[in-house]
Order: structure tokens, then C-alpha cells, then sequence
């Protein structure tokens, strides 16, 4: 082993007795870097702890150089204290933007409220090193104070998002001067505008040409404001000749009119579609149509309440040539014959299916065999035979899925490379049995496994399936069992270490907060005495009416806990169903 040099003590002394105590005597980036590299291998046991002129265990010297050299051990305290303070996104006065830019004269990113008070004009010094700016408009700013809008400041400006509602107004150019705020950038390449009417997109000051994405939300009307039919008449749209990325959130009524403007969709490479509305079979296809335009898309997200049109559940598609879609997500219950003939070429990479039947899932994975990551919601419906040809995804290593106990378990999936796997076992008890068919059959190496009850009075059927399952996960890292309460068996293998000693992030419930601490202090306990704790992330959950007598109390021994071993320690009331 390495031995320690003595400029190297030294550093470890102003780490552990100054900078892993208090807040003075800022680091140099020099010895930031030196005493990460110190860290680093003081975890990684490399060097001969005895040659340090530290009074500490190893543990405990460990844990004060991690303290020590935290990112924000880099400001002064009193930066510390106004950065603690100041939220970004309420700023309401020049003196808060001030203020705050008094602590970082080079701020990137700034959500900025402006209203009817606010001398926009004195903004300008504080502007000139943004690259995104979050501006929610006041509806009763004057316009004068729009107007006055410092442009020049806005020189180096990427990203934009800004929130506007219009005043009402017969006039469409009363209101002109809005899209100047952006129109002059010479960088802007992203730009998000949330609004009920689009006015402020008629303007000719908006570079089209260079943004590379946009975002359109609509605040929701009735009615379909006329500055919608004049902006398709003049469509701007087709002057986007680099877009890549669009995102619509749309009303049906604004949706039916947008889909026949001038969007470059054989460009796109992103498109998300938010349509909380749609629920017409022919707004369906024409959604289908659309998206059979967009030929270069390697990531299509589709959000819809939709109510499947009777005449339309299995109605045949033809499929969709999307060649380069690699990640599908659709939040919504979207009809089967849609999503077969959107993955019908074969090269996704990430699945979302916000529900599926375990029949309509098994069709449709079929239909992905490069599958990488994989996340179902499978729905309650008819018994599917367990029986039947198995479905292989070679390239599977993230599957997640939530299902209604046996009805909707998902037997016949082999994932040989899963890595990491997580369920949530809704309506009853998880079925062991099952998930241990799953794993045995996959024959994976697992490295993370969550799961989760929806019923916290659910409870695991018998001791003997419950150890075969914590046997095939006995080797991950990251282990979530929750909510339902281990047994008191289990938690003492998990405070001696012999169950899950590979942990570093460990979550689960106990019958209380006391068994928690317990648990969790002996094991600790356990690994700083073989001289590495490995175990940096607990999360312990225990049922909600144990928590009344413990009070402040738990509060003081959790972070007493913290602080002594360098963890991330929570423990948290059990949800309630």
C-alpha cells in the first residue's frame, strides 16, 4: 500500500479539522482535486491508513474528507447563507435580482417574473451572461415596460421559455412588441412559449431559421382564438429549416387546426404530443397520419385521456416506416393496432406503455427485440395462460413493470441481461413465486431490484418464497423492498451483514422506527469495523401510527447517525392506502 506523503498530512489535517467542521478557510481548486484523489483512495482502501497523522478511524476519515470536499464547501459562508435564501423562480423586484446577482455575477440560468413595476430597462447588467431565461409576463405590465426590454443583454441567449397571458384586444398588432424580446438573439435555439392565443408568433423577428426546438402549450379555451387561422394562413412554420425537436400541448380544437401547418415533420427527431382531450377516432388517425410524415423520429412521446372509440380498438393500420425510432413512450391507453404499427419497424431501444393488457404486451414486445429498457403498466383483464413460447429480449436490461397480483405477472419475459429490475404489486400480495420463476428462467445478475406494494397491509405470503427471492437478490446494490414489513428475522441478517452485503443503497419497512435505527446502526456498525462502509444510501419506512411517540427524538438519532457515518439516512411514515 501507498503511503501517505507529508504534504498530503497536512492536507488531511486542514480537511478533517477545518473544512470537515466548519465552513472557513476556503479550498484551493488545487486541493480540491488533491484531496478527492485522497478520498478516492482511502475508500478504495489504497493506502496504509497508519502512515496519516489522522486521530480518526478510517471510517470516520473517510466520512470527514466527504464533508470536507462537498460541492458547496467551495463558497464563503456568507455566499452560502443568501444562496440558501434566494429562489430564482420568485423573483418579483429589481432589488431581489440584486441581490441575487450579487452572489453570482455570472448566473446562466435565471426564471425572471415580470410585472407592472418592475424597471425592466436597469435589468440590462444583469442579463448580459444569460443562456436561458424562464420569463413569466404579467398580464397587466404596461406595455411601454415591455418595450423597454434591454436586447442587447439577450446576446448570448440559447434557451427561452416564457409564459405570457395577452391582454384582450381586437387589434392582432396591438401587442407587437412581445416577440421582440427574443426576436434579437442571434443564439436562441430553443424556445417554449405557454399561451391562449398565439399573437406573439406573427411576429417577423423570431429566428425561425436557427431554432433547434420548440414548444407550443396552449392555455385552454373553448374557443378557438382567430390569431390561430391567421397564423396558419401566413405558417411561419416552414422557415424552421434546422428544427429537430416539438412539443405541442393542445386543446383537440387548436390540435385538428396546427397538424396542417408547415412543420418540418420529416425533420423532426423528437416530438412529444400532450392532447389531454383527444377522443374521436378520426382525430386518431389523424394523429396516425401525421406521425407517418416523421420519418427521421428517434423518440415519439404521446400523452392522451383517451376514450378508445369503439370502431377503432381493432380497426388494422398500416405499419409506420419510423427506421431510426429507438424510445416509444405512450402515458396513455392507446389501441393496440396504433401501437403495432408504430413499433412495426423493429428498432426500439426504450418502451413506455402506459397500459397494456398482458396479451396486447406480449403481441407488442415481440415486435421489439432490441429492447434496452422496458416499462409497463399492465392492466387488470382475463387470465392469460402461462404456457406458451417465451419471449426473448437478448439486449433487456432495464425492465419495470406494475401489475394486479397473477392476473397481469408477466411469466413468459427472458431477459438474460437484466440488470436492473422493479414491480409494483397492485390489488394483494406480491406473488414470490412468480418474480422467482422470473428471475431462475432469465438466469440474470442482477445489480438493482425494487419492489413495491400498492396496499400497505399487504404481506409476503410465506418465509420460505420470501428467502428464495432475497437469496437470487442477495448480490445488488441497490435493494428496495417496500411497503410491506420485513419480518424481524430478516432485519437482524440485514444488521449483521450476511443478507444484502453488497448494499449501497438499502430501502425498506420495518414495524417501526426504533427497529429501523437498530438495524440500520448495526450494520453500520459492522462495516466500519472491516474498514470500508459500503452502505451510503437508507431509506426505512415504518407504519405511520408508530412515528407519534417518537418525535424529535427519531429526528435527533437519524442525523446523529448521519453525521457519523457519512450517510444519507430517511425514514419516512408508510403510505397509506
Amino acid at each position: 500500500m501507498t503511503r501517505f506523503t507529508q504534504s498530503e498530512n497536512a492536507l488531511i489535517d486542514k480537511l478533517e479539522n477545518i473544512a470537515g467542521i466548519t465552513n472557513e478557510n476556503v479550498l484551493s481548486d488545487t486541493e480540491i482535486l488533491q484531496g478527492r484523489a485522497i478520498l478516492a483512495k482511502a475508500r478504495d482502501n489504497l493506502y496504509d491508513h497508519s502512515s496519516s497523522q489522522s486521530q480518526l478511524s478510517l471510517a470516520d476519515h473517510i466520512s470527514r474528507l466527504s464533508i470536507a470536499l462537498a460541492p458547496h464547501k467551495s463558497l464563503p459562508p456568507e455566499i452560502l447563507e443568501r444562496i440558501f435564501r434566494f429562489d430564482p423562480h420568485s423573483l418579483t423586484s429589481l432589488r431581489d435580482l440584486s441581490y441575487a446577482t450579487e452572489i453570482l455575477p455570472e448566473v446562466a440560468y435565471l426564471g425572471l417574473y415580470v410585472g407592472p413595476r418592475v424597471p425592466i430597462r436597469e435589468l440590462a447588467p444583469y442579463l448580459h451572461f444569460l443562456d436561458r431565461l424562464d420569463l413569466k409576463l404579467s398580464p397587466s405590465a404596461e406595455q411601454a415596460t415591455l418595450e423597454a426590454f434591454p436586447l442587447e443583454s439577450l446576446s448570448r441567449l440559447k434557451s427561452l421559455i416564457i409564459s405570457m397571458e395577452l391582454p384582450e384586444t381586437e387589434e392582432i398588432s396591438h401587442n407587437m412588441s412581445y416577440p421582440t424580446l427574443f426576436g434579437e438573439s442571434s443564439c436562441l435555439q430553443h424556445l417554449s412559449i405557454t399561451s391562449d392565443d398565439p399573437r406573439f408568433l406573427l411576429s417577423s423577428d423570431i429566428p425561425w431559421s436557427q431554432l433547434l426546438s420548440l414548444c407550443i402549450r396552449h392555455l385552454f379555451s373553448d374557443s378557438i382564438h382567430p390569431s390561430w387561422l391567421l397564423l396558419g394562413r401566413r405558417d411561419p412554420f416552414q422557415q424552421l429549416t434546422c428544427l429537430k425537436g416539438l412539443v405541442l400541448y393542445l386543446s383537440t380544437a387548436i390540435f385538428r387546426v396546427v397538424l396542417y401547418y408547415g412543420f418540418p415533420w420529416h425533420r423532426l427527431e423528437e416530438l412529444f404530443l400532450y392532447l389531454p382531450e383527444l377522443d374521436e377516432a378520426e382525430d386518431i388517425i389523424l394523429m396516425m397520419e401525421t406521425l407517418r410524415k416523421c420519418i427521421s423520429l428517434t423518440h415519439f412521446l404521446f400523452s392522451s385521456s383517451i376514450k378508445l372509440p369503439s370502431d377503432l380498438i381493432n380497426h388494422p393500420q398500416d405499419p409506420i416506416a419510423l427506421p431510426s425510432l429507438e424510445t416509444l413512450e405512450l402515458e396513455s391507453n392507446v389501441p393496440l393496432c396504433m401501437i403495432k404499427s408504430i413499433v412495426s419497424s423493429g428498432s426500439l431501444r426504450s418502451l413506455v406503455l402506459g397500459q397494456a393488457s398482458l396479451q396486447d404486451f406480449y403481441i407488442i414486445i415481440r415486435q421489439c427485440p432490441r429492447l434496452t429498457e422496458l416499462v409497463s403498466h399492465l392492466a387488470k383483464s382475463a387470465v392469460v395462460s402461462a404456457e406458451g413460447d417465451t419471449v426473448i429480449l437478448p439486449h433487456l436490461t432495464t425492465f419495470v413493470f406494475s401489475h394486479h397480483a397473477s392476473l397481469s405477472f408477466p411469466t413468459l419475459v427472458v431477459a438474460p441481461r437484466l440488470t436492473s429490475l422493479t414491480l409494483c404489486a397492485k390489488g394483494g400480495s406480491l406473488p414470490i413465486d412468480l418474480t422467482v420463476a422470473l428471475l431462475l428462467q432469465s438466469n440474470m445478475q442482477l445489480d438493482e431490484f425494487k419492489c413495491m406494494f400498492a396496499d400497505r397491509t399487504a404481506q409476503y405470503p410465506s418465509a420460505d418464497s420470501l428467502r428464495e427471492l432475497l437469496n437470487l437478490i442477495n448480490s445488488c446494490s441497490v435493494v428496495a423492498i417496500y411497503t410491506a414489513v420485513l419480518p424481524e428475522g430478516i432485519l437482524n441478517e440485514i444488521a449483521s451483514g450476511s443478507l444484502f452485503p453488497k448494499a449501497r443503497t438499502l430501502n425498506f419497512a420495518a414495524s417501526s422506527p426504533e427497529l429501523i435505527l437498530a438495524t440500520i446502526r448495526h450494520r453500520l456498525e459492522q462495516e466500519r469495523e472491516s474498514g470500508y462502509v459500503r452502505l451510503r444510501e437508507i431509506i426505512g419506512h415504518a407504519p405511520r401510527e408508530t412515528f407519534d411517540a417518537s418525535g424529535e427524538h427519531l429526528k435527533t438519532n437519524v442525523k446523529d447517525l448521519e453525521m457519523e457515518f457519512g450517510v444519507d439516512f430517511k425514514v419516512y411514515p408508510q403510505y397509506m392506502k
